[in-house]
């Protein structure tokens, strides 16, 4: 409400929301990623890359990691991190990122059936990244109709929301 000059008021309240709302999801699909976290395990599946790598979406806090070793649509090898697999990036929990892969440890190999690959977690980041939030911001004040000469200054990490409101 600040950007739009509205602090203080309540008449435009749901305005607002639905415009924060909507800017935030053209982020979303520019970027194709989303940057909040789920309140609650999902289940997701994925094909190896290779036997030593397999990219996932991103994931924040991870319950289980299990494998299709032979194709038969029953997941029964379960895996630990830091002994059969580690996540990569590196130290993306360090840096506020989410995992985005799993790297195979030696002696240990991916199946290359489809889906063979089960992750249980909380998908999404930690935290929203701040480039982020002051997009989400300025997007959503030039929908609210208010102009701004400073629109959307991204890093390179967030390069995704570069001129996002000339779209």
């Amino acid at each position: 409400k600040t950007s739009v000059d509205l602090s203080g008021t309540s008449y435009a309240d749901l305005d607002v929301l639905a415009a924060i709302q909507a800017a935030s999801r053209q982020i979303d699909l520019a970027c194709d990623r989303r940057f909040w976290k789920d309140t609650v395990d999902s289940t997701r599946y994925y094909t190896a890359d290779s036997s030593a790598f397999c990219r996932i979406d991103d994931v924040a806090d991870v319950t289980t990691v299990t494998l299709d070793m032979d194709g038969d649509g029953t997941y029964e090898t379960t895996w630990t991190e830091n002994t059969d697999f580690t996540f990569l990036p590196l130290n993306a929990e360090t840096d506020g990122w989410p995992r985005t892969g799993l790297n195979v440890a030696v002696g240990n190999y991916l199946p290359s059936a489809p889906r063979a690959v089960r992750l249980v977690g909380k998908h999404g980041w930690d935290a929203v990244p701040s480039p982020i939030e002051t997009a989400t911001t300025l997007l959503a004040a030039c929908r609210s109709g208010r102009d701004s000469a400073e629109r959307i200054a991204a890093t390179d990490q967030f390069s995704c929301v570069t001129n996002l409101v000339f779209r």
